[in-house]
């Protein structure tokens, strides 16, 4: 094949083969649009070739031109037949071949699909199924149709680039708090629980139920009324930052302590909300030591309820003791009520405040000013876990569960860090383009058989 050459007169070509006819505007404009895609395509390709000369000009020392071959690739401007070179390594008795699209385009996840159409697919796979989000840029490019399969490669090949990144201890997130001396960081932290695939059993109805957790790390310094309007209580997080992870407790801690110090600074002091989980002890115990830990009420409350049952007056009076952050006065109440309780509710549920009366009188250690709210002055801190669990809603819930939704733990870890990264577009399109769309110019290249 021959380098498709760029002819000087194509646009005055171009323009004499439209339409005269300016009665029907709707078939001009199609003409048009149809004409000029068509011109961007011989553009694409005559650029591909061009790119692929002049990295054979810096590399003539080592290797010989040999060939033109075509590849075809699914890219925006539709499906085409690009020009790829084959060159030699020179000195090479046998072998030595090299194909440039491969020198070039190394760093894509598949050979169909262009940079472009990848980073698409990667981008609308963080809140779409595979299936939907290869439809709907079938619907838009109806000219070209793909399958799931592509888009769940895309998936695959960048999710494992991010999380080996992430793993040697690299951040692509830019710092979310500006003033790092002063800041009081309140983390929350919370697991969900995914549903596991049970492929290769023929009889999956006698199953027990399996899955993983998938826990999330939520971090921000304070809280603010989202409307100034009067009477509004809607509120935000303030220096709002998340972090996800299917990774044991043991490998999730560390990896959650990295992305607070990133955020937060290293000296940066700290509050830490959570439930009474044995393994999110040790995580607080070995990664966040000497932060103050608030358990949350809603936990204790709902056991609460289960002791009490239809005594009223007993329910406020171990609210009040708990609201108080007294888990002796707590645990007084609870014990009143033990002949007229459940007797495995009420082992449960002082079990329960005896093992965590640590998260209860630490309340009173935080300062007031910053757990209580004074005019339109949100309290930065609250006795409870309502966001992470709110986040765990919007950004675990509503992708990885659903009707007849199962997951590889892995695979659904390497789509967890996507769309932790695209909660941001510029720090997604800045990781894209250092790490998808790199110079290649200079990189080793391996020969290949012809």
């Amino acid at each position: 094949m021959n380098q498709p050459p760029l002819e000087m007169g194509w646009m005055a070509d171009s323009l004499t083969s439209l339409p005269t006819d300016l009665s029907d505007v709707n078939a001009f404009e199609e003409a048009v649009i149809e004409k000029a895609r068509e011109l961007a395509k011989c553009f694409y390709a005559a650029a591909f070739a061009r790119l692929q000369q002049k990295w054979l000009e810096q590399n003539r020392e080592e290797f010989a031109p040999e060939r033109w071959r075509t590849i075809r690739q699914i890219t925006p401007l539709g499906e085409l037949e690009l020009p790829t070179r084959v060159v030699r390594r020179r000195g090479a008795k046998r072998g030595g071949y090299l194909s440039l699209n491969k020198v070039l385009l190394g760093a894509k996840a598949t050979k169909l699909l262009s940079p472009a159409v990848e980073k698409c697919a990667v981008m609308r796979a963080t809140h779409l199924n595979y299936r939907p989000a290869a439809r709907s840029f079938t619907e838009e490019n109806e000219s070209v149709r793909f399958g799931h399969g592509l888009v769940w490669k895309c998936v695959q090949a960048h999710g494992r680039r991010l999380e080996r990144q992430l793993s040697r201890g690299l951040q692509p997130e830019d710092a979310v708090c500006a003033d790092r001396e002063r800041a009081r960081v309140v983390t929350e932290v919370d697991s969900g629980w995914i549903k596991q695939q049970c492929r290769g059993r023929k009889d999956k109805t006698r199953l027990p139920a399996r899955g993983f957790w998938m826990h999330l790390s939520l971090h921000y310094t304070g809280r603010q009324r989202r409307w100034e309007k009067r009477g509004s209580r809607e509120v935000e997080l303030s220096d709002k930052s998340l972090y996800p992870s299917v990774s044991p407790m043991a490998q999730f801690g560390p990896m959650a302590r990295r992305h607070r110090d990133h955020h937060y600074g290293f000296d940066a002091r700290g509050v830490i909300l959570s439930d009474g989980d044995e393994g999110l002890e040790r995580l607080r115990e070995k990664h966040f030591p000497g932060e103050p830990w608030v358990l949350d009420r809603w936990h204790i409350d709902k056991r609460l309820k289960a002791v009490a049952g239809e005594n009223g007056d007993a329910l406020r009076r171990m609210r009040r003791a708990l609201y108080r952050a007294d888990s002796e006065a707590l645990l007084e109440e609870l014990a009143a009520c033990e002949d007229q309780a459940d007797p495995k509710h009420f082992a449960e549920a002082f079990g329960y405040v005896l093992g965590n009366r640590e998260g209860i009188d630490a309340w009173k250690d935080i300062p007031k000013a910053l757990r209580t709210t004074r005019g339109r002055r949100e309290a930065a801190i609250k006795f409870g876990t309502g966001g992470v669990e709110k986040n765990i809603e919007v950004f675990l819930n509503r992708r990885f569960k659903g009707q007849g939704r199962s997951w590889n733990p892995k695979r659904a870890g390497y789509l967890a860090g996507l769309r932790w990264l695209y909660r941001s577009r510029p720090n997604f399109e800045r990781w894209w383009k250092a790490n998808v769309l790199q110079k290649t110019l200079n990189q080793r290249t391996q020969p290949q058989s012809p």
